[in-house]
């Protein structure tokens, strides 16, 4: 069955009026309840829907509990029925296993302990009332953005001011110098993670945390967190730690470190005429009583935020996580920040909690599933190629001119800055159009075309593939801030060296241009 209206695809399934409602009248669809992507609706469009992991489910749902292939929906004489495919976990309708079971409005269907959807119908007045409730949250969240962006562009004008009003013989080394470039950085990397979750937002899915292979130093992220917390925190408050060593989680090493700082801020926010913020990191292998929310019942690395703060109310501590509620001023807070704690924990299969004492303080209890150790782990090898060497003996080149396209006049200067610094020679081009003026037309042609992938006139996919149809080995690394796991293996596919997220850490940039001049190349 194609997809066709609301209308047209109640007549196909021979469903009676009556059932459905003249004011309910919409397709049945599912909608996430629990997952890594709560709210999210897939219409029911054909007479057959596969359910899983995979790349080819009509339903694919981001949760390593699902089987590939887990279940399936089937019209039959206009009923749905779902059968189980001999899942690993099984599925199961309203808390009961099932194996094959005609679906009903309201019914909920649970493929993992993190997965549970809901089988209903579409109404057009729900979804008009959703809506108006979106924008009213998307207003109250750009509020929240604004003042958090703020606060960054603050510590970047202050640094920057500070800098520039320095005495002209003062040397880059000096530590005035490089603490103003450390909280310049610190304020950028802060202002991207903030931009990557608005865009995350706005495309309607969720990161992708838990990637199969990428350990997270946890110990090591909670002495980078504590030096920072040190060096800006007042002098009022004492910061103290505790953190065991060699502590390793799967996960998303920013979205991580996002949780530990929001704690921290949340803890120096309730203690403001100063007190002592301890952190704890260690691991558990037996799992608590109280800690029943987890997925994962096996050994969790604990992470504990406590402060001598102000402490909670029960009812408050009920809402703690809840988001956009504050309990500080008008202007002073988002309500976010332990929401996305809340988010990020879950998503990592983790788990948070708090315990407070009014006046007293609180302490922000954060578990996470350990990463399972291997015998002889030492460090973990990358899946790209780390050798310098091109096959003929000799080692590949290291240095090379990189043409530079970006229509940002800024960006391109602060690109070619890095790869002037790098040892390269750099050309410009202002967009797609006159990059390939510019490949074409430079003698000898440009050993790497670096390239933003959102241009106008011509945008960078499609520069991309008339590149290749120029030189079909050109080597072409693409940037754009719009950056998904998804997009990037398209563009891999597509011929492209290495896709990298806006904005781009100068090590990461220096990497990817190194291993594309590494790749042999032939001119046309």
């Amino acid at each position: 069955m194609s997809k066709t209206s609301s209308g047209e695809l109640t007549s196909r399934m021979g469903l009676p009026g009556s059932k459905i409602g003249a004011a309910q009248g919409g397709p049945p669809r599912l909608v996430v309840l629990m997952g890594s992507e709560p709210g999210r609706r897939f219409t029911l469009d054909s007479e057959t829907l596969l359910l899983g992991r995979s790349e080819e489910a009509d339903v694919q749902l981001d949760d390593t509990k699902v089987s590939r292939r887990h279940a399936r929906l089937t019209l039959l004489d206009g009923s749905w029925t779902l059968e189980d495919l001999g899942s690993r976990n099984g599925t199961l309708v309203n808390g009961e296993q099932i194996t094959v079971r005609a679906l009903e409005v309201g019914d909920r269907i649970q493929l993992s302990g993190e997965t549970l959807l809901l089988f209903t119908r579409q109404d057009p007045l729900e979804d008009l009332l959703l809506h108006r409730q979106q924008m009213a949250v998307i207003g109250q969240l750009a509020a929240g953005i604004a003042h958090d962006f703020n606060n960054l562009l603050n510590v970047i004008s202050a640094s920057t001011s500070h800098v520039m009003a320095l005495d002209g013989a003062t040397e880059l080394s000096t530590p005035e110098v490089r603490e103003c470039h450390e909280d310049i950085a610190a304020a950028a990397k802060r202002a991207a993670e903030l931009t990557a979750r608005l865009l995350t937002i706005a495309r309607r899915r969720e990161r992708q945390p838990q990637r199969a292979g990428e350990a997270v130093d946890i110990s090591g992220l909670c002495e980078d967190a504590l030096q920072l917390l040190r060096r800006t925190f007042d002098q009022s408050i004492s910061v103290t730690a505790e953190i065991a060593p060699d502590l390793r989680v799967d996960g998303d090493h920013a979205a991580l470190h996002q949780l530990l700082m929001n704690l921290c801020i949340n803890a120096r926010d309730a203690m403001p005429r100063g007190g002592t913020l301890k952190v704890r990191a260690f691991e558990q292998e037996e799992v608590e009583a109280n800690a029943a929310a987890l997925w994962s019942t096996g050994p969790h690395v604990v992470v504990e935020v406590s402060d001598t703060g102000m402490g909670m109310d029960e009812k408050t501590r009920a809402r703690v996580f809840e988001p956009f509620f504050t309990t500080k001023e008008r202007g002073a807070g988002s309500g976010l920040g332990l929401a996305t704690v809340y988010e990020v924990a879950t998503t990592h299969g983790g788990s948070v909690e708090v315990e407070s004492v009014l006046g007293e303080g609180s302490t922000f209890r954060v578990r996470l599933p350990a990463r399972l150790r291997r015998p002889a782990d030492g460090k973990a090898v990358s899946k790209r190629r780390a050798s310098t060497w091109d096959g003929s003996g000799q080692p590949a080149t290291t240095h090379g001119l990189i043409l530079v396209v970006d229509d940002q006049e800024l960006v391109r200067r602060s690109l070619g800055r890095l790869l002037k610094a790098a040892g390269h020679r750099v050309v410009f081009a202002a967009d797609g159009q006159e990059a390939l003026e510019r490949y074409t037309s430079i003698e000898p042609r440009p050993d790497v075309v670096l390239m933003d992938l959102d241009m106008p006139r011509l945008s960078g996919s499609e520069t991309l593939g008339r590149l290749r149809g120029i030189n079909p080995q050109a080597r072409v690394v693409l940037i754009s801030g719009y950056y998904d796991e998804t997009r990037k293996r398209r563009l891999l596919q597509d011929g492209a060296a290495d896709f990298l997220a806006k904005p781009v850490d100068a090590k990461a940039l220096r990497d990817a241009i190194r291993l594309a001049l590494s790749t042999p190349q032939v001119d046309f």
